[in-house]
């Protein structure tokens, strides 16, 4: 048994196989340090955190890509090595170590599990029981459906093939045509892009019903898109009830899940944590979604980064939410990028940093993300971060809006309303107005509502200001 204390040094992303190793190490009679369970309540956290390593014997990096990525973590391993502790590197994901750590001798469990581990037991000088790497295990029986797995000809890929040519040249037609005689040679993802093009009226007339006969065709034949795909439909109202289908869903998004596909593993995730066609579970939300980040689904990183955020089935962490926040966005999430720059905005739970919030923004941007595009323009329209540009913000407005922003469509009503950074327009302001209300921004019903009780620049029509503000009510309920 050892008796040298041990300090844990992780990103929250990997918390909880961090502390299902860290478990195991313990019942081999290691003293772990780790922090959520070695700081009390109300010490400073920085101090603990510093304390604790100048104190350990050695220091325990659970390296990954996300954990070499934090600050946090760099900082810690800073504090070690100035300290003169022992480092071990534990190598949890294929990941690349920083220059001046790279001499350092590591533990490689990606490599060799079993072999690997008895290295660290014996440099530990612990006496482990079987260890191995964690599993993460659906705790509730989700019914899903018995389907074998594709098998296509080469004849069927080869015209499959074909049709791929005739797509990419816009000959839709032609293309239909190849895809239908891949389909009936067997191909599932001709019958999957057949599926495809009647779901979204591409290169055809929008036809849900079509749609949906070609997924099952799919589905049949083993395709787990396609599976992911008839799940959304039923989650969307687009079955034969027209009215969304929660139950059926959950089936088919879990088969898909079986099938391997990790966007249906996050909404099986979803379904859980909203109560949709199961009683609402977080626990097992995370268990979902913490089997599609595994497979490197970004938007299951935002949702687990949000509950974690809010302590919704696990303990409230905000650092833990910038962490898989910050993952998902480096994973090209637009949204987490979002969310990121939200925090550093607004001060939520981290310090204020509108120059933070401005470079989250900006990673959204490059992605064409319109929230993001609308966030950025705010910043220069307020001068938050940055110098205030009012043509700037018009642009980005502008860009937000061509993509469906309704904010964005608010924000430039408002600009022409004012003569905010323009000559004063209230025709153009009337405009943009109407359109950011009818894609249901409240704000822009209330301004038009006000618009029309008092006459300005437009008729004075109480009836008009009375129809607005019946909407805006009906939005708030």
């Amino acid at each position: 048994m050892s008796n040298k204390k041990i300090f844990i040094s992780y990103s929250r992303v990997n918390k909880d196989y961090v502390k299902d190793f860290v478990s195991r190490l313990k019942e081999g009679g290691a003293d772990i340090w780790m922090d959520q369970e070695s700081i009390e309540t109300g010490t400073t956290w920085d101090t603990e955190i510093e304390n604790a390593i100048k104190n350990c014997e050695s220091f325990l990096l659970m390296a990954t890509p996300n954990a070499l990525a934090s600050e946090n973590v760099l900082d810690e391993l800073n504090v070690a090595k100035n300290s003169n502790k022992t480092i071990i590197p534990v190598k949890i994901e294929d990941c690349e170590m920083p220059m001046r750590y790279n001499r350092l001798q590591f533990i490689n469990l990606v490599k060799d599990f079993d072999t690997e581990l008895q290295k660290l037991v014996k440099k530990l000088n612990v006496s482990l029981p079987s260890v191995s790497t964690t599993e993460k295990t659906v705790t509730t029986n989700v019914v899903t459906k018995n389907i074998p797995p594709p098998n296509v000809s080469r004849d069927a890929q080869a015209i499959f093939n074909k049709a791929e040519k005739m797509y990419a040249n816009g000959r839709f037609t032609d293309a239909l045509k190849l895809y239908e005689q891949a389909a009936d040679a067997g191909s599932d993802l001709a019958m999957l892009n057949i599926a495809s093009m009647y779901d979204y009226g591409d290169g055809v007339e929008e036809d849900n019903q079509l749609a949906m006969e070609y997924y099952q065709r799919a589905a049949d034949a083993g395709n787990a898109e396609a599976m992911y795909n008839i799940g959304g439909m039923y989650e969307e109202g687009e079955g034969d009830s027209g009215e969304p289908d929660y139950e059926q869903a959950m089936e088919w998004y879990a088969t898909a899940a079986e099938a391997g596909s990790s966007d249906a593993m996050y909404s099986v995730g979803k379904l859980f944590e909203e109560g949709l066609g199961v009683e609402q579970n977080y626990e097992e939300a995370l268990v979902w979604y913490q089997m599609a980040v595994d497979e490197g689904n970004s938007p299951a990183m935002v949702a687990i980064g949000s509950m974690v955020k809010e302590g919704r089935g696990v303990e409230l962490d905000v650092q833990g939410a910038v962490e898989w926040y910050t993952a998902a966005a480096d994973s090209g999430n637009a949204i987490a990028n979002y969310l990121l720059g939200r925090m550093f905005e607004e001060g939520d739970g981290v310090k204020k940093d509108y120059k933070l919030a401005i470079a989250c923004y900006k990673g959204g941007v490059e992605g064409g993300d319109a929230d993001c595009i609308c966030a950025l323009a705010v910043m220069n329209e307020k001068g938050k971060g940055t110098k205030k540009d009012l043509n700037a913000a018009l642009d980005l407005y502008q860009m937000a809006a061509d993509k469906g922003n309704a904010e964005a469509m608010f924000f430039i009503g408002m600009m022409y309303y004012g003569g905010k950074g323009v000559s004063e327009d209230l025709e153009e302001a009337l405009n943009w107005l109407e359109q950011a209300a009818d894609a249901g921004w409240v704000e822009a019903m209330e301004v038009l509502a006000d618009m029309y009780e008092n006459g300005y620049g437009v008729p004075r029509s109480l009836g008009k200001a009375k129809e607005w503000r019946r909407r805006v009510e009906e939005c708030s309920n």
